[in-house]
């Protein structure tokens, strides 16, 4: 028996061992069973041809398959069963998913280096923090937040003297030019997220959850790496202290903001504006500590940061330099 499109948004994701499957079904395909039919090198042909687990749920299904082969291809597929028989049909309802080892990215702690193939060449990034800073995030950002270990150049953050964060070059050049320098596998495996993210020319107006700004790749805000409303009451409060920059203090904190370029220390930009000059941001400087706000038309360091998904999976073993590369 054919039905007419029951399955859409069929989807295979793979942790060790195992395949998780989800889809949605049509109205018809809810008030049935539906399996999820798995074997190795091939798509099963038919509901016994291979493991099969009943799927759970109502207008969106789920169902778990475990007990695989690490690093073995299997062919899944999804089974309606009715009244008369099974959906045979094949668009929308199959796919081919490896299982691999690993450990998922919310098991790296905090400080941890992953290592990030970006323009050929394996980059050193900071596991900054984990999951979901505060409540004034959007729930995109809920992940494993991961900053460049050191700058990888030094730019203007605009060529024009204004401090919009959403309009500036910096923000363009991170979305465009330099995601481009990452590897097809990691540029999808980056989450889209909204930061939150000061309006400036002038104001404090700060924009935040759903109303954030739309971003793979990023710069930090002050208060994520550690300056406090007491410090100086000119940076847009655009975001909450991240795990990473909440150890030490004094020279220990500094300590942790720390970048280098060609190994030399070096000032970095932020995305705070201050909040009484409209061309002026926020930066820190080379020895980790504040910096005040300076034109937005100087060069400094860029660090970019971005947000992957906690059940990404990465090496169970370190690299000799003690990083952990993903699994892709």
């Amino acid at each position: 028996l054919t039905l007419s499109e029951p399955v859409t948004d069929f989807v295979a994701t793979t942790s060790p061992e195992t395949i998780n499957v989800q889809c949605s079904l049509s109205e018809d395909a809810q008030r049935k069973r539906v399996w999820a039919v798995c074997k190795s090198g091939g798509i099963p042909a038919h509901p016994y041809d291979g493991v099969r687990v009943l799927m759970a749920g109502g207008a969106a299904v789920a169902a778990t398959i475990s007990g695989l082969i690490n690093d073995t291809e299997y062919g899944v597929r999804v089974f309606v069963e009715g009244a008369y028989g099974y959906q045979t049909a094949l668009e929308g309802a199959t796919a081919m998913a490896t299982p691999r080892a690993g450990q998922p990215a919310s098991a790296l702690p905090v400080g941890a280096i992953a290592k990030i193939v970006e323009g050929g060449t394996p980059t050193d990034y900071l596991v900054v923090h984990q999951g979901l800073p505060s409540d004034m995030y959007d729930t995109s950002c809920n992940g494993t937040w991961l900053l460049r270990k050191d700058a990888y150049e030094v730019r203007q953050w605009h060529g024009s003297k204004d401090n919009r964060y959403a309009s500036s070059d910096i923000h363009s050049y991170l979305n465009g030019a330099f995601l481009a320098r990452f590897e097809s596998s990691i540029q999808s495996a980056i989450k889209q997220v909204k930061i939150p993210y000061g309006a400036g020319r002038s104001t404090a107006t700060v924009y935040s959850g759903t109303y954030g700004l739309s971003a793979k790749l990023f710069l930090l805000a002050g208060y994520e790496v550690g300056f406090a409303k007491s410090d100086n009451k000119r940076i847009v409060d655009d975001g909450t202290l991240l795990n990473y920059f909440s150890s030490g203090t004094g020279s220990g904190a500094n300590k942790r903001r720390l970048a280098h370029l060609n190994g030399t220390a070096i000032d970095w930009w932020l995305r705070s504006p201050q909040d009484n000059i409209s061309d002026y941001v926020w930066l820190v400087y080379a020895d980790g500590s504040y910096g005040t706000g300076v034109y937005v038309t100087l060069t400094y360091g860029v660090r970019p940061a971005c947000i992957i998904p906690s059940n990404m999976l990465f090496s169970l073993e370190p690299n000799p330099d003690g990083s952990y590369s993903p699994i892709l």
